[in-house]
């Protein structure tokens, strides 16, 4: 008959076996825990080092398809958020550095902390593991959010950048207007450059609101609110061609999501375009 010493360190085997803690995907696990506390940690600073309440970061998906919209999303932290408190870097921590898995009362916490812990740039991040994370991040205390689209006639209509800027721009007074009266705001924009024309609207009050923007180069694996406004576009993006892959058969949407693969290419000249093709970026 086992002990219960044995009986324990058999249940832990098993949580860990069923949490993929073991191996090469203990390792694993581990560099995605000390990557979330990078991100956290990045963001952090660059709003202590200022005394800014709110930090939003903002990212694209879709900028080079042939097909479809380009989405933009920004996710937005305040200052007393969770993430940010001491009791969550110290679980964080401890997860990276401990192979053993938490108390069983603060499983729930720790199943959070492992699933944050997938927050990477999008396209590292695997689809089937996409939408729990996007779940994880619309649950977390303190965040605000924002998803907008703008279609491929606008995009033919105006430019690419025009549409991405504008987008920002609305995604940035979605997560700000009448929710504060005063406030210090820290925008982080992924890229090498600041989201233009961006000023606020004049209504009553603005005065109050200040804000920065700082542009940050591979911010989607720098920052966590631009690495979580990555994977919200993403999967809402991607979800949209999903759906427009049944309407328009035969390109590939449903994998290629609108992009200028093989099969979408050969499609679109036997097929021609439709209504969800940029007639400035499609084969001539």
């Amino acid at each position: 008959m086992l002990t219960k010493d044995e009986k324990r360190k058999i249940k832990k085997q098993q949580r860990r076996k069923e949490r993929g803690l073991g191996g090469r995907s203990a390792m694993q696990a581990q560099q995605n825990l000390s990557r979330l506390e990078d991100l956290i940690a990045f963001d952090r600073e660059q709003m202590q080092a200022d005394d800014f309440d709110l930090v939003i970061g903002f990212d694209e998906v879709g900028r080079g398809c042939m097909a479809g919209p380009v989405c933009t999303a920004a996710y937005a932290l305040d200052l007393k958020s969770e993430l940010f408190g001491s009791e969550f870097s110290a679980l964080v921590n401890f997860q990276a550095h401990s192979l053993e898995p938490l108390d069983e009362e603060v499983d729930e916490v720790t199943q959070t902390i492992e699933t944050l812990a997938l927050l990477n740039d999008s396209k590292k991040v695997a689809k089937s593991r996409r939408d729990e994370l996007c779940s994880s991040l619309q649950n977390v205390d303190g965040s605000l959010m924002s998803i907008d689209f703008r279609t491929a006639q606008e995009i033919d209509e105006t430019s690419i950048i025009a549409c991405i800027w504008k987008s920002m721009r609305e995604n940035f007074f979605r997560i700000l207007e009448g929710r504060f009266e005063q406030a210090k705001v820290l925008l982080l924009v992924d890229g090498p450059k600041v989201i233009q024309d961006l000023s606020l609207r004049g209504a009553e009050g603005d005065e109050a609101i200040s804000i920065i923007q700082v542009p940050v180069v591979r911010g989607d694996s720098q920052s966590f609110c631009i690495a979580a406004a990555s994977n919200l576009a993403k999967q809402a993006r991607d979800r949209y061609m999903q759906e427009q892959a049944l309407k328009y058969p035969g390109y590939g949407w449903e994998t290629n999501v609108g992009y200028g693969t093989a099969e979408h290419t050969t499609a679109m000249q036997k097929q021609g375009l439709n209504d969800e093709h940029r007639r400035s970026f499609s084969l001539k």
